[in-house]
């Protein structure tokens, strides 16, 4: 069955006039008749009684018509699906991230991406700084994210996010009182430090 005959029969209806749907849809008067009897030869009932100033449906017509306005609403939703599906960004983002952005920065960035672009699926794996750095060099990853900047000019970065080092010492210290404590007084001290290839080392 021809949609566009199916169009041409909703406004025929809509309209009540073969002259006035001619207008619309920018086609000559026969060619409406013409789809109409199509229509009918092909259903082998009669859709429309032609009055001499406006047109009625037949029973049959009616029924016709609440299939034909069904087809054209499946068909507008359609369009719309495939249209979003070409605008939608679909496929797979293998990303990186040393151990703080990855327990504390990427879960909220990573779930509002997702609401952002559902279809596309996000694996992050979880290492230290340099790990990352040289994941993201290799091709691994297509992402990374760390707390060290990597040498050289290899790698484009951006950043997100900034964080902050702070000393821990037990109550009885002598730093436990001070806002502050310099570089030169902490490598005096015995201290316990994440792995050397760590953002936070560097």
């Amino acid at each position: 069955m021809n949609l566009d005959y199916l169009r041409t029969y909703i406004e025929v209806i809509k309209l009540g006039s073969f002259s006035e749907v001619a207008k619309k849809l920018s086609i000559s008067q026969p060619a409406v008749s013409f789809q109409i009897q199509k229509l009918e030869q092909e259903l082998g009932v009669r859709l429309v009684d032609r009055g001499q100033k406006t047109v009625t449906m037949t029973e049959a017509g009616k029924r016709l018509l609440r299939f034909a306005e069904a087809v054209k609403e499946e068909r507008e939703h359609l369009l719309q699906d495939l249209e979003q599906l070409r605008e939608e960004v679909i496929g797979n983002l293998i990303i990186t991230a040393s151990t703080i952005p990855g327990d504390f920065i990427l879960p909220s960035i990573v779930s509002e991406f997702k609401t952002r672009h559902p279809a596309i699926g996000i694996q992050v794996v979880v290492s230290d700084s340099a790990m990352v750095i040289t994941g993201v060099k290799s091709g691994a990853y297509e992402v990374g994210f760390c707390g060290m900047a990597p040498e050289g000019q290899e790698l484009e970065l951006f950043k997100i996010a900034e964080d902050e080092i702070v000393l821990i010492v037990f109550p009885e210290h002598p730093f436990a009182c001070r806002q502050e404590v310099s570089f030169m007084e902490v490598a005096g001290e015995p201290l316990i430090f994440r792995e050397e290839t760590s953002g936070t080392q560097r």
